[in-house]
């Protein structure tokens, strides 16, 4: 047997002691992540059963995104969103019951209530809980006991491919929806809900190509129906908004094969909204105004893609006529341009964002600043948010959009990150209004914080813009590369 050194010994001694630290700091981070992970996927799990009554017929399928929920919410771990998966959990043990009718598993989801109830008293989420239906004649809850809304008119605008409708409500509702065919028809129903004196089962002519009338009447004493019938079959979404309360359902045209050809760039703030200001003074709508014309003269000269800018100059543009421009020229892409912004002048970073919940408490401080809205007035959008990840046709474009975020996101690690020390911040989600109703695959990308001293220096200068500009269209041709592979796969493998 060889001995060692004594010094050695100590010295390997200390090095296993040093490695075992590191690795236990890292398989906690990968805990973490992989906890993450696990609620993404149970979210896409529970989008895709609610918005498919095919696979809602079988237990199994409740039972995968329940088992989903159950180890997230079982972690360790501190996660954020704890609270969000416990009451999504509770959502499913009750839908399962109803698909079911089984006394086991309306007592399951009576549990998953009460233990909702216990943990989290002063939750949001209490008054989203429905109750459970009671056998015989039990006291009606508090949560049952409520006043009626009303709804005060139904509005429409037609725009060349899709078709918007919106109803006036007194306060916010829920509702459900149904789709007919043969004839082809949209019903959503509007839960304890009735129609404003004098209003009495309104129809609406249109004939505009995507609806030809809408109806609403008052369905039960408590339900009010509105009816869309359309041309032909087609996809559409449905969105709640408040200040003032209103559902907002748009249903969309045939759309047309048109390839990657048209991308929007939209260079955030302008005019009368500076955007974040850096200790210099430097402003983020001149930044990247600058840096979106230089995007806009790489894609002209490489790609001979339609270019349209949302602004071209110092304008203020709101944020609805951003998306509007987009989907009124069936532009293929969308992409905002951002400088970041943290009371920690330490921030630093580059992160690209897609529409969703928030993935973190600085992705909806992002949010927040980048909406103009307080962080708590934003958690609304949430709901909204989770509305439209039940929709298949939405679910298919917030797809693309993260493919699209992910070669963007590479581009920024492979142009930007060799030239500079740039601290790569990923791929996120978040609420972002400007991405909501983009009707083709759409991303936010915060370039760099204006809040960081050497990052506003950076920003300041022409070479780090190019760079950007230079990351943000390699991000794009990367896209069309990959869809255009994705293209030829898909056609290749079609059967005749």
């Amino acid at each position: 047997m060889i001995n060692m050194p004594q010094r050695i010994k100590v010295f390997l001694m200390g090095l296993g002691l040093i490695l075992g630290g590191w690795l236990l700091v890292f398989s906690s981070f990968v805990g973490a992540h992989s906890d993450s992970v696990i609620f993404e996927k149970a979210k896409t799990c529970q989008a895709k059963l609610l918005s498919s009554k095919q696979s809602a017929k079988y237990r199994h399928q409740w039972e995968k995104c329940i088992r989903l929920y159950q180890k997230y919410v079982a972690s360790p771990e501190e996660h954020p969103f704890k609270e969000e998966a416990l009451f999504r959990l509770t959502e499913l043990y009750l839908g399962l019951s109803k698909s079911s009718g089984k006394a086991q598993d309306l007592k399951k989801a009576e549990e998953k209530i009460k233990e909702f109830e216990i943990k989290y008293p002063d939750s949001s989420y209490l008054s989203m809980v429905e109750t459970p239906p009671k056998k015989g004649r039990g006291n009606i809850s508090n949560r049952q006991k409520i006043t009626l809304a009303r709804l005060r008119d139904v509005r429409y605008w037609s725009y060349p491919d899709y078709t918007r409708v919106v109803f006036d409500l007194s306060r916010e509702v829920t509702y459900s929806q149904e789709k007919q065919s043969k004839p082809e028809r949209l019903s959503i129903n509007i839960d304890n809900t009735q129609l404003e004196e004098g209003f009495d089962q309104k129809l609406v002519t249109i004939q505009d190509g995507i609806l030809t009338q809408i109806k609403a009447i008052q369905y039960t004493p408590n339900t009010v129906r509105v009816m869309l019938d359309l041309e032909e079959a087609a996809d559409y979404r449905i969105v709640h908004f408040s200040d003032p309360d209103r559902v907002v359902v748009d249903v969309f045209g045939k759309p047309e094969v048109l390839g990657l050809n048209r991308i929007v760039i939209d260079p955030g703030h302008g005019g009368k909204d500076p955007g974040a200001i850096g200790q210099n003074g430097l402003t983020e709508k001149e930044v990247v105004l600058d840096v979106g014309l230089r995007l806009k003269d790489l894609i002209k000269k490489n790609l001979g893609r339609e270019v349209l800018m949302t602004r071209d100059r110092d304008v203020y543009i709101p944020l609805e006529e951003r998306t509007q421009l987009a989907n009124g020229k069936q532009a293929d892409l969308f992409i905002s341009i951002h400088a970041n912004a943290s009371p920690n002048r330490k921030a630093r970073g580059v992160e690209i964002y897609t529409l969703g919940q928030a993935t973190d408490s600085s992705a909806l401080a992002t949010a927040a600043r980048e909406n103009s809205m307080q962080a708590e007035s934003l958690k609304s959008l949430d709901s909204v948010i989770r509305l439209m990840l039940a929709d298949l046709s939405i679910m298919k474009r917030l797809d693309n959009s993260l493919v699209f975020a992910d070669t963007t996101h590479q581009a920024f690690v492979k142009f930007l990150g060799k030239a500079f020390d740039v601290t790569d911040l990923g791929v996120k989600q978040a609420p972002f209004y400007v991405l909501m109703n983009a009707g083709m695959p759409s991303i936010l990308a915060e370039i760099s914080f204006i809040s960081n001293p050497v990052e506003e220096k950076r920003l300041a200068s022409r070479p780090y813009r190019e760079k950007i500009a230079q990351s943000l269209f390699e991000g794009i041709q990367q896209y069309i590369l990959r869809n255009s592979q994705d293209s030829r796969l898909q056609t290749s493998n079609t059967i005749e």
